[in-house]
């Protein structure tokens, strides 16, 4: 946090609107922008619930009206893609933040690029053109949604019917709010998501047959247990769509636990069949810390 900002009129807002002393609204931010870190890299904790947002940083007081006074003392936005993103969180957050998203060539949920002082100029170079591509392929396709003619209406076809989402039960027998769901369905849409946001995507399969839900529904369990592993995962699918394995199916990414854990922490499956520009990265990183 900066050295000015516990003094900044809107942080007083903030401890003014929920009726506490300024340290603490201090305290809030602070643990916000610590969790946001964590399980929010871009800035988009409206992928959260409210509920899971102040039970995250540990505030055990009414979720909305926190959401509420923070979005009043403007230290967050509404956002129409991500419901809730942080206000400036290209300025506030940690370097790691900047240095995590953008060798996986993420933008900030508010459009920002990436820091990358401390990267060498030969990465910065290849980053740096990575995003400048992603940023022309978004454009020329709003272009063509824009221009493009109306295709004629096709006929309905009736979804699959969800799997239902199981809520985890509290000690008294009652639903926990507090907690994450998790579902195949989720899992499904998340790493299409993912991969069609990259220029070469993965093997995508378009029908969820019933191996891939149980593979799933295995994950999702997981997901529960430990909510933070499903940052892990999709961490795995972005690195794999990054590096063009185009072996790293969903299939593959549910099929064991250990598996999408040692790509994302770039375990032994990091090995790269010919020689591309994640590779170059990963030569230039290697040089530069045995420089450092």
């Amino acid at each position: 946090m900066k050295k000015d900002t516990p003094n900044h009129p809107k942080m007083t807002a903030l401890a003014s609107i929920l009726n506490i002393p300024r340290y603490s609204a201090v305290g809030i931010l602070e643990s916000l922008w610590h969790w946001a870190a964590q399980f929010a890299k871009p800035g988009d904790i409206g992928r959260w619930t409210d509920e899971q947002i102040a039970s995250g940083i540990g505030y055990d007081g009414d979720a909305h009206k926190l959401i509420e006074a923070l979005l009043q003392s403007g230290w967050i936005d509404t956002d129409e893609k991500y419901r809730l993103i942080i206000h400036d969180w290209y300025e506030h957050c940690e370097d790691f933040v900047h240095m995590s998203l953008a060798r996986t060539v993420t933008f900030f949920a508010d459009g920002h690029i990436p820091k990358m002082n401390r990267l060498s100029d030969k990465v910065k170079t290849i980053l740096t053109e990575q995003f400048n591509a992603h940023s022309e392929r978004t454009v020329s396709a709003q272009c063509a949604t824009i221009c493009a003619l109306p295709e004629p209406m096709p006929l309905p076809v009736p979804e699959p019917m969800p799997m239902p989402i199981v809520q985890p039960l509290s000690a008294s027998g009652e639903a926990d709010d507090k907690k994450p769901t998790f579902s195949p369905d989720l899992l499904w849409k998340t790493y299409h998501e993912i991969n069609d946001s990259f220029n070469k995507p993965l093997v995508s399969h378009r029908i969820f047959t019933k191996e891939f839900r149980n593979k799933a529904r295995v994950r999702c369990t997981e997901f529960l247990q430990k909510p933070e592993l499903f940052e892990i995962w999709c961490e795995a699918v972005r690195k794999a769509c990054l590096l063009g394995k185009k072996w790293a199916t969903f299939e593959f990414l549910c099929r064991n636990g250990t598996k999408y854990v040692e790509m994302a922490d770039g375990g032994k499956y990091e090995f790269l069949r010919e020689k591309t520009i994640p590779e170059i990265i990963s030569e230039a990183l290697g040089e530069e810390n045995e420089s450092n």
